[in-house]
Formats: structure tokens, sequence, C-alpha cells
């Protein structure tokens, strides 16, 4: 019974959230034709661009919850690709190599020590870029001029862009009236 217990446990712990991550970066929320009246497609990107650069999620906040302009992927107005921002390193990676280079002086024991110590902190950095790329997040808007207005359609990418989502989509809908003012 209790193997059962800690397989389940396991389960919970790693699959489930795998699935969901992977699951939440192939399937992505979609809000379709937000109009923007009497505005060119130029403009469109620009609008969203800047509600964009200053709209983030940190409820979940990991990896950073922070989106940033990838002007290389971008073709610009027709579509605007946002990346969630990734920090540089992890601080398991200083703490392990700060331990190693602090016990190398002592000859073969304090090594041995230092790699035993360091080990677990190497493995908590190897989980930790692991997961990072798994729950990285994307913002993609496409703009299609319509007439003399655009419409803009966001597709979300993600945990952290799934929950950013409903910030763009509180911002971007047009509000609604009581039935006695339509």
């Amino acid at each position: 019974m209790d193997e059962l217990i800690s397989s389940l446990f396991l389960f919970l712990l790693v699959v489930l959230p795998f699935v969901a991550a992977v699951g939440s970066r192939a399937v992505p929320r979609v809000l379709h034709n937000l109009r923007l009246s009497n505005t060119d497609a130029a403009h469109a990107a620009d609008e969203f661009l800047s509600f964009a650069q200053g709209t983030y999620e940190n409820e979940f906040g990991y990896p950073s919850g922070f989106f940033a302009y990838d002007d290389e992927a971008t073709s610009y107005p027709e579509k605007v690709l946002l990346r969630e921002a990734q920090p540089a390193g992890t601080i398991t990676d200083g703490c392990a190599w700060g331990i190693v280079d602090a016990l190398d002086d002592g000859g073969c024991g304090s090594v041995l020590a230092g790699l035993l110590l360091a080990t677990p902190l190497f493995a908590v950095s190897l989980m930790d870029r692991w997961w990072r790329f798994l729950l990285r997040s994307k913002v993609v808007a496409e703009v299609k001029q319509e007439g003399p207005d655009s419409l803009l359609t966001i597709k979300f990418h993600g945990v952290n862009a799934w929950l950013v989502s409903r910030r763009y989509e509180q911002a971007l809908r047009p509000p609604m009236l009581p039935e006695a003012y339509q």
C-alpha cells in the first residue's frame, strides 16, 4: 500500500505538472478578432506592444512572469512575438561552484566532500533549467487590416501566458453595457 501511495505521489509531483506544462504550450488560449477601430496595422501593433510591455503575471511567477519583445522572430506589424524573460542562471549554480571552489585546496578529502555537497545542488540546477524550458511562455499577436480597422488575434502559449491572458482580455475587450444602453 505504501508503494502505491508513493507511486501516486510521484505521479502527481512529476508527471502531471509535465503534462500540464506541455499541454499549455501546445494548446494556446486564443483571443479572436479584437477590433481596433480606425487604426492601421502598424499603429495596432504599436498599441498592443505598449500594453504588453507593461503587463506581467507574478502570481505563478516561474520562470519570471515578464514578457519581452522578440524582434528577431517578429514580422512587424503583421505578427508580434513576446517571449517570457528567462534569468541567465540559477542560484544553485553559484552555490555548487562556490562549494567546489572553497574545498578544492584541502586535498582529496576536501574535494570529495565538496563534490558530495555540490552534487545535489547541480541536480537541482539541472531540474530548474528543465522546468524553465518546459514552462517558458510566449504571446503571439497577429494583426490584420480590415478596411479602416485592424483585427487583433492573440495566442497565449504556456502557463504564465494563460494566466496573463485574463489581463489582456479585460483590457482589450469592449465593455459590456447594461441592456438599457444597448
